[in-house]
């Protein structure tokens, strides 16, 4: 049986990515897949210090070449990791529209491309789907509500759903985060944003017409008159 590689996208890895990879790499493990996480990009000004320092565990590389892979937060070819073959890819999970019909006629129920705030979301509910009783980390879950936060900026962006919610509540019953914990999570950001304000901006670009940039802060005044 192949080596299942959990990854995403090569330029960088957020905080959605980052979530959804490692803890869907801990769902089939519990479900007594032989995976792997692989993150190829470097973490962005999304993960900050504070979670860089969690127990994070993942390769940037995978070790020989038979596997299959499975995508989160990243669904068009052109952003793959490098290693990736498409037609090695099992499954995909993203939250962004533009290629629900490619990978629904190629992977049939095995592709899960939803329009939710976060991908995040739809690994929480694989997890309440698929294990039963419910166990998962408490890396995974404070990941997972984290990235929640991050996406949806603090329930406030236009592309938050009540899955979102729904997810966010359900999990905030067994993290061990504080309960400004995303009021701490932003005024970290901005710290780090301040301090390489074109780095912060270049590592979360999407270079799709017309080019996309985003910063996620707590307080933008710093930044709007930089």
């Amino acid at each position: 049986m192949n080596k299942i590689i959990v990854t995403t996208g090569q330029p960088f890895t957020d905080i959605d990515a980052l979530a959804c990879a490692l803890a869907y790499t801990q769902l089939l493990t519990l479900k007594g897949k032989d995976s792997e996480c692989i993150l190829p990009g470097p973490l962005n000004k999304s993960a900050t210090e504070k979670i860089k320092k969690w127990n994070l565990k993942f390769s940037k590389n995978p070790e020989g070449s038979k596997a299959k892979y499975v995508l989160v937060d990243i669904s068009e070819s052109k952003y793959f990791a490098s290693f990736v073959k498409e037609d090695d890819v099992s499954e995909v999970y993203d939250h962004r529209k533009g290629f629900e019909e490619f990978w629904k006629n190629k992977l049939g129920n095995s592709s899960h491309i939803e329009m939710v705030g976060s991908c995040a979301t739809l690994i929480w509910e694989e997890f309440v789907a698929r294990v039963d009783p419910l166990k998962i980390s408490e890396l995974s879950v404070n990941l997972l509500s984290t990235a929640i936060i991050s996406n949806t900026l603090n329930f406030q962006a236009s592309v938050t759903t009540q899955r979102d919610k729904d997810s966010f509540k359900e999990m905030a019953k067994i993290t061990n985060l504080p309960r400004n914990w995303a009021e701490t999570y932003y005024s970290e950001q901005d710290k780090e944003v301040e301090g390489d304000i074109k780095s912060a901006i270049l590592n979360d670009t999407k270079n799709i017409e017309p080019i996309i940039v985003q910063l996620e802060l707590w307080d933008s005044k710093k930044i709007i008159n930089w």
